[in-house]
């Protein structure tokens, strides 16, 4: 980019980060970014990194159109990916068909994958969600018969504590943890009905009176919860209870209380009381059919499992048309523009072109413009 655009782009900031920002549309829009044929995914967090498997069993990290696979524990054969945290930590279950204990517990940070281990007198472990902390939630197993009789734990500095069952009840499942260190999950009554439940402050507090029987399945940094039961999802935050309709299955809240998840078939997003159909809310065509919204991040971006025309299954990332927090950092800034700026042009991959703010393939002054109205 030539001196005299970098100057006219200083001007702009100088003169526009004093307006004030407009108000959001309200109801977003997105462009689809492919991940690969025959991927899914798990999660994202707030880097916009992506965390996903692919048909053979290992997993991979999606990051500004770089892929970095992984696997398990040493010597396994497949994993089932978890969760992943804001650095990027990753957390799942590590399978061995040839061994006694069939699957364990991981998490992964950098190049290091530590094996969890597992709860007295229980054979198998998965790890379901971790948080910026690096503590892990998930369940400890053993047979009992024909089936397997699970019990909620809390993993962190290195020890696996037991998060205990219902009175009368034999089984529970840590399904998500936020940094405030508050879980959700479910658990088994005495009567063999599965309960909502929160564990935090050291107690289980059991949500079916508002709820009704169910799960709850995530947890924001704001303490609200998402779930789904008897009565349908719901989302229950330190105030209210509120019934977001039957046939639905969450799976993620932000910090907004936007929820993604999957229902009728298709992914949808709730937002303000109403329900959407993730695949009628894409900025064009692409011949995508999004199934199940598996994760949304505190910027709007969701990552979706889809079908092609082919059928073939994909892991998707949808980010909000306009977007301008280019370098994930939650405000709008320096970082953004240095950003826009090095991007400056036709983009070479109109699929993979974050700094492209309009959709249009190119980094121009419109996107300068929509980054500038953002700035804060």
């Amino acid at each position: 980019m030539n001196q005299h655009i970098f100057h006219g782009a200083c001007v702009l900031v100088a003169t526009s980060v004093v307006l004030a920002s407009p108000q959001a549309d309200p109801l977003p829009r997105y462009r689809l970014t492919d991940l690969g044929k025959n991927t899914f995914a798990r999660g994202i967090n707030e880097r916009t990194q992506v965390v996903a498997m692919d048909e053979i069993g290992g997993g991979f990290l999606w990051e500004r159109g770089v892929i970095s696979r992984f696997g398990g524990l040493p010597g396994d054969d497949a994993i089932v990916v978890g969760g992943m945290n804001k650095r990027g930590d990753v957390v799942g279950s590590s399978w061995n068909y040839r061994n006694e204990v069939l699957f364990e517990g991981f998490l992964r940070s950098g190049r290091h994958v530590i094996g969890l281990g597992t709860l007295p007198r229980h054979t198998f472990s998965e790890a379901h969600a971790v948080n910026d902390k690096g503590h892990v939630v998930g369940a400890a197993s053993f047979h009992n018969g024909d089936y397997l009789v699970t019990r909620a734990f809390l993993w962190k500095d290195n020890e696996m504590i037991d998060l205990g069952v219902l009175p009368g009840g034999e089984a529970s499942s840590a399904l998500a943890i936020n940094n405030a260190g508050q879980i959700v999950g479910f658990a088994v009554t005495a009567d063999d009905e599965v309960h909502p439940v929160l564990w935090q402050a050291g107690s289980m507090i059991d949500l079916a009176k508002l709820t009704g029987t169910g799960r709850a399945v995530a947890i924001n940094e704001k303490g609200t919860l998402v779930g789904f039961g008897s009565r349908g999802a719901f989302l229950r935050s330190t105030n209210e209870t509120i019934h977001l309709g039957f046939s639905l299955l969450p799976r993620d809240i932000n910090d907004s209380g936007q929820v993604v998840g999957f229902g009728g078939g298709s992914a949808f997003l709730w937002q303000d009381g109403v329900i959407h159909d993730l695949s009628e809310l894409l900025s064009d065509t692409t011949g995508f059919r999004l199934r199940d919204a598996r994760g949304i991040n505190n910027a709007g971006q969701v990552v979706c499992n889809a079908v092609d025309p082919q059928t073939q299954r994909h892991a998707v990332l949808l980010t909000p048309t306009g977007l301008a927090d280019l370098d994930g950092d939650g405000t709008v800034g320096h970082g953004d523009l240095k950003i826009l700026i090095g991007a400056w042009g036709p983009c070479p991959d109109c699929d993979n072109c974050l700094a492209d703010l309009d959709g249009d393939c190119a980094v121009a002054v419109p996107d300068l413009l929509r980054l500038l109205a953002n700035w804060g």
